[in-house]
């Protein structure tokens, strides 16, 4: 008997509802793009943090946060044509690159070993008391807890964005007070900043890549309780959510997409290799599936890199402030060297409320 031939694009568009504006739709067409994406500046806080050596009184306080973690990690070698290849293979829709061994995406297994930041903990949800906060409010209370308010109101944006310039160059300045002998009000003033921009700056991005939420001044308000945060499920949220105006996730998927080369053998050999038809050829040459990471591998790493293990393959929510996903490990089962079954059509009521 003939086998009809398999059709490789979507058998339906229903829930594909960017379909039409993503690059992979031009390529299906025919049109094969040369354009490489390319944000803008993305070294600013790594530029700052080696032109200003944190003094080890700031080191040891951001050890005792867990984030201290995140700035050993330091500049990440971006290839932008790796990149644009597995944004083309994104689905906002369904959250999910979609490669020949199957579809896959960045899943809490991904946040803790790759970062390290914790996925057990208290959310990082929207604080009930800054309900009714706006602008001003958010400025009285940076002042409070680091003694900092910008010079211009223009460095505020909207209702509680700070642009991140001003809080550069207040830390410039505080660098050179900080001495073994400073108050540890002024250590934790001088932390609370630095959390700021790295929060806006690594952690939650935006377009503009300097503008932070103030809403994150309630978290950082007693420092000592910030590793009581799954910070790894906040940071998971916008690499897995549908972002207006962009059809691509955020850089935290970066190592993600290095993890599928390099189990190639070909990622050390063509490390920034400067054009997009290689990769393209190399994620389809994919095949069988695979876990991302071995457990020798995981078994190298710090202890901090695996306390979550046994939350990696569960489905739960996700929370990060007034946004709530979900963690579909049903989908990419491979990923947890698991069968992957046929997942449970979705169901929707009449109550359900549209997005936005």
């Amino acid at each position: 008997m003939e086998v009809p031939p398999l059709h490789p694009g979507p058998a339906s568009r229903e829930l594909l509802l960017l379909q039409g504006n993503h690059r992979s739709s031009y390529i299906w067409d025919g049109q094969c793009l040369s354009h490489t994406f390319c944000p803008r500046r993305i070294d600013d806080r790594w530029e700052f943090i080696r032109d200003h050596p944190l003094h080890p009184r700031i080191v040891r306080r951001l050890q005792d946060t867990s984030f201290y973690r995140i700035i050993e990690i330091t500049h990440l070698q971006f290839d932008w044509s790796l990149i644009t290849t597995m944004i083309e293979r994104w689905q906002s829709e369904t959250h999910m690159f979609h490669l020949p061994i199957g579809e896959a995406t960045i899943t809490l297994e991904d946040v803790e070993v790759l970062f390290g930041l914790p996925i057990d903990g208290l959310p990082v949800a929207y604080p009930h008391a800054l309900r009714n906060y706006r602008g001003v409010h958010y400025l009285h209370m940076l002042q409070r807890i680091t003694c900092f308010q910008p010079a211009e109101e223009t460095a505020l944006s909207g209702t509680s964005r700070l642009q991140l310039t001003p809080v550069r160059q207040h830390l410039a300045v505080m660098d050179a007070e900080i001495t073994d002998n400073s108050p540890a009000k002024d250590i934790d003033r001088h932390t609370r900043l630095l959390l700021l921009l790295m929060l806006g700056g690594v952690l939650f991005p935006n377009t503009s890549r300097n503008l932070v939420s103030l809403i994150f001044l309630h978290h950082l308000e007693w420092l000592d309780g910030l590793p009581g945060y799954s910070w790894g499920v906040a940071v998971l949220v916008p690499a897995t959510s549908t972002t207006e105006g962009c059809d691509a996730p955020p850089p935290l998927f970066l190592p993600f997409a290095w993890r599928w080369v390099d189990r190639r053998g070909y990622g050390r050999e063509f490390k920034a290799r400067p054009h997009l038809p290689y990769y393209r050829d190399l994620l389809d040459l994919h095949e069988g599936a695979q876990r991302p990471y071995n457990d020798a591998l995981i078994a190298g790493l710090p202890d901090y890199c695996s306390y979550g293990r046994a939350m990696w393959s569960s489905s739960v929510l996700l929370i990060w402030l007034n946004i709530v996903e979900h963690h579909a490990i049903e989908l990419v089962l491979r990923q947890f060297g698991r069968p992957q079954l046929v997942p449970i059509p979705p169901t929707w009521f009449k109550d359900t409320l549209p997005a936005g």
